[in-house]
């Protein structure tokens, strides 16, 4: 199939929107089309609907067959327990016994390390500048500008118990460390 033939057909699949129910159901045929950048298409326009038909679809289409393999690297003296990529895909931010490791996600060249033995938790701002990190006992989390891997705050609890595990809401407000028969809560915002 020539690349402007299949560019038309990958632009007309954002019209078909504009076609009420229609339109959805050409969507859904779509995602069985012999080009994956047809069904890629597809699929993303698909993402956004809340019909239960579309909702069943997607919840049986399996998008991880066109993941592409880009490579391996390795840094890390033991395994890996916790990863986190930054918004913007560009970096990588590991974690194992021997501290965390901050990658670029496009070259897999390390970057920096950061001095923080057994962590096991990570995750990073939505805004891609700052790092949350927890121990391997959580006593503590740490804080990080992500550019330069300096330490901008310890966040500890209020008892001596360990949570168990940490979330961080989507939206990067708070942080709550869950411990067998209690909650603690830190807001990220005033520290």
């Amino acid at each position: 199939m020539s690349s402007n033939i299949l560019e038309e057909r990958i632009a007309a699949l954002s019209e078909v929107l504009n076609y009420g129910e229609p339109g959805v159901n050409l969507l859904i045929q779509a995602l069985k089309d012999e080009s994956e950048q047809v069904q890629n298409k597809a699929y993303s326009l698909l993402l956004s609907r809340d019909e239960e038909n579309v909702k069943e679809v997607l919840r049986q289409y399996k998008p991880w067959q066109f993941f592409e393999y880009l490579r391996t690297t390795s840094g890390h003296s033991y395994p890996v327990c916790c990863s986190a990529v930054s918004p913007d895909s560009q970096i990588l931010v590991t974690g194992a016994d021997d501290g965390i490791k901050v990658w670029n996600l496009k070259t897999a060249k390390q970057l920096y390390s950061l001095s923080h033995s057994d962590p096991r938790y990570v995750s990073i701002s939505p805004d891609g500048e700052t790092l949350l990190s927890a121990f391997y006992d959580y006593a503590k989390m740490q804080l990080w500008d992500l550019k330069t891997g300096q330490i901008l705050q310890s966040l500890k609890p209020e008892d001596s118990r360990h949570p168990t595990y940490i979330i961080v809401s989507s939206d990067w407000q708070t942080a709550v460390g869950v411990k067998n028969k209690s909650i603690d809560i830190w807001d990220l915002k005033t520290k």
